[in-house]
């Protein structure tokens, strides 16, 4: 049973987000919209598949700090590929995003496992790797909005 402290603990951090955005409300009245709560849904939806992932790895009694730099060079690469391959179908952007995050998941779980390595450490070294790997394979440069594919842009709305 949960004890009385932690339930009102709860429920004032509730209070204070409620008054958190309603404060902004005021201040921004759009903030409070139907369509601004349908954006940081969608906006939110990726750092949601990407929990579920972690508590998968918290779960286990590991720890994966890698996964945003993970997240970030499947993407650019994804947004790479689409870039040079503007007709590509949508399926196959997907289909490669997920095996890229799947084979770099599963090397930080291969140098894990194989070498009996701490998860921490194999996981902030390939934090790093990746984050210097999206730096070499894109020249430092950022992707623009109109060299995105189109099937990327509208993802969220159109599939």
């Amino acid at each position: 049973m949960k004890s009385p402290v932690k339930i009102r603990r709860e429920w004032l951090l509730l209070a204070i987000i409620v008054v958190i955005a309603l404060a902004v409300g005021a201040r921004a009245p759009v903030f409070l919209t139907w369509r601004n709560g349908m954006d940081i849904a969608n906006d939110s939806a990726i750092l949601a598949i990407l929990v579920m992932g972690q508590m998968m790895v918290l779960l286990t009694r590991g720890i994966d700090l890698s996964v945003a730099s993970n997240l970030a060079l499947s993407g650019m690469l994804c947004a790479l590929i689409g870039k040079h391959f503007p007709d590509l179908p949508m399926g196959i952007l997907l289909l490669m995003a997920l095996f890229i995050g799947a084979l770099l998941g599963g090397l930080n779980g291969w140098l894990i496992t194989m070498f009996d390595l701490p998860p921490i450490v194999v996981t902030l070294g390939t934090l790093s790797a990746y984050r210097g790997s999206i730096f070499v394979i894109s020249n430092g440069a950022w992707i623009s909005d109109h060299e995105i594919h189109n099937g990327i842009k509208g993802l969220p709305r159109e599939v």
